[in-house]
């Protein structure tokens, strides 16, 4: 199966044909999510849509979650129509015509889902709108989790024209709990600009200034979500090794610092990850810095 983008991007012969014919170039392309929350995901479909826009292509997301979600704004800066149509119900006959009506209204060429609610919902809303190409992306091992999520997602994968994954090891996921076949998978890395990151000597320096870190330290960090598939306890024990060998290393946690639940079976509330990673590790509290979210050109 080819890049599906690969597919649909507008060629000089292609564009003259459709002028030609009287029909508008296959360049409209909506994304669709639950909510465009500050993640890994959704930061790397800003991106996405970014250049997209700059290659030709009329982007705009659909959000059908209870929120647009933080970053819908960062979207509208970069001249991305966001819109938000809630789906009271995952496949729900009501929730999906309305969505269906939504998008056919907006006629894209091309949608792309992502993240197990959008890839279901948005999947099935596309196919009854009459959406010609239709795909989701698959962005981490642990979307598929329960025996009626893996049956939708086999549903949803049968109406589209194929399913992406970030890796290779969430496509092997996705293909073993969901009983979708392999060859209707690809695989297309996850990628970011890095320019955005670099700074020069000076600014990091300021930086760690303003984090109350001395400038000869060495730093190690902690950057993503905060939740258990990403193992972030793990960090907290391998920095309590470090830290008897390297006297000099700080170790900089930067995530949501939302209330997480059910870290373990004897835990039962609201807590922080802080909290619970010191309660159960011998880190030394002071060696540690625990920023929550932060934006990533901080």
């Amino acid at each position: 199966m080819t890049s599906p983008l690969a597919t649909v991007a507008p060629t000089s012969e292609g564009a003259r044909k459709l002028h030609d014919s009287g029909r508008r170039p296959l360049t409209r392309h909506m994304s669709i999510v639950a909510r465009l929350a500050p993640g890994g995901a959704e930061r790397q479909l800003l991106d996405v849509l970014t250049h997209l826009r700059f290659a030709g292509f009329d982007c705009s997301v659909l959000c059908i979650g209870g929120e647009e979600g933080a970053l819908a704004s960062d979207f509208r800066d970069q001249g991305i129509a966001v819109s938000h149509v809630r789906a009271r119900s995952r496949v729900g006959p009501v929730s999906l015509m309305k969505l269906a009506r939504f998008i056919r209204q907006n006629d894209p060429s091309i949608v792309h889902c992502h993240l197990y609610s959008a890839n279901v919902t948005g999947s099935l809303a596309a196919r009854l709108a009459g959406v010609p190409a239709v795909f989701a992306t698959v962005h981490s091992c642990g979307e598929v989790r329960r025996p009626a999520q893996a049956v939708w997602s086999r549903v949803a994968a049968s109406v589209r024209a194929g399913t992406l994954a970030v890796s290779k090891a969430v496509a092997e996921s996705f293909v073993s709990r969901t009983g979708v076949r392999a060859d209707r998978v690809e695989v297309i890395p996850s990628g970011r600009d890095l320019t955005r990151f670099r700074c020069a000597e000076s600014s990091a320096l300021d930086a760690a200034k303003q984090l109350g870190i001395p400038p000869t330290s060495r730093v190690i960090s902690l950057i993503g979500r905060l939740v258990p598939e990403k193992r972030p306890l793990d960090f907290v024990e391998i920095a309590t090794r470090l830290a008897w060998r390297h006297t000099d290393a700080v170790f900089v946690v930067a995530g949501d610092e939302r209330i997480y639940y059910g870290w373990d079976n004897q835990h039962v509330g609201p807590r922080s990850f802080k909290q619970w990673a010191m309660e159960r590790s011998e880190a030394d509290p002071s060696r540690f810095l625990f920023l929550g979210h932060v934006s990533p050109e901080l």
